[in-house]
């Protein structure tokens, strides 16, 4: 999709839809909408908030889940939550000891989705008080958009330069799909289900 295309979309639809894909995808619109603050399409406090607040809300969602739903609802998801019973069960008894260090672990490292989501619905599963489970995901939620916008603002703000010169492009841009590349296989080849943790 044309770097136009995408500015005119947040352009229209702004905020609404940065929230709508923080719940599913945060660090990638987050490198985006620092990507639309440095070419001043959107604004830097407007939108640390609004990705905070996709991310909390997702991780809320998860939690409850976990908590409450992972006899009944969880199993109709389990098409789309690839988390094995065993990993699950692994990850509660670990939270009781050290349920911090899991969770502010798994919110700053990039993991495949399966792994993230089963560390938070494990802390819902061990029954982590609401309260301190959602301190500590703001803390580091808050640490990781903020890179991830600092990211986005260089590429934005030096949008002009790279532009202007299609070489440096060139070599950019392969940089950036070989890195996506090696990511997306790193993950074809993983297990499809959590078996350890």
């Amino acid at each position: 999709m044309p770097i136009e295309t995408v500015v005119a979309t947040f352009a229209t639809y702004g905020y609404p839809a940065i929230f709508l894909i923080a719940f599913f995808e945060g660090p990638a619109i987050a490198i985006l909408a620092g990507v639309l603050i440095g070419l001043h399409i959107l604004q830097l406090v407007p939108s640390f908030l609004v990705l905070m607040a996709g991310d909390i809300v997702a991780d809320a969602f998860y939690y409850v889940l976990g908590r409450w739903g992972h006899e009944t609802v969880l199993p109709r998801l389990r098409r789309f939550i690839t988390v094995s019973d065993a990993a699950l069960t692994r990850l509660v008894q670990q939270y009781h000891t050290r349920g911090s260090e899991i969770l502010v672990l798994g919110k700053l490292h990039w993991s495949p989705l399966p792994v993230g989501v089963g560390i938070l619905i494990a802390a819902g599963m061990a029954h982590m008080p609401f309260g301190r489970f959602m301190l500590i995901n703001a803390v580091a939620s808050s640490g990781k958009i903020i890179l991830f916008l600092a990211i986005g603002y260089m590429l934005g703000s030096h949008y002009p330069l790279v532009t202007s010169h299609p070489f440096l492009t060139g070599i950019v841009f392969s940089l950036v799909g070989g890195l996506g590349f090696y990511a997306y296989w790193k993950y074809k080849h993983r297990s499809p289900r959590i078996d350890k943790i």
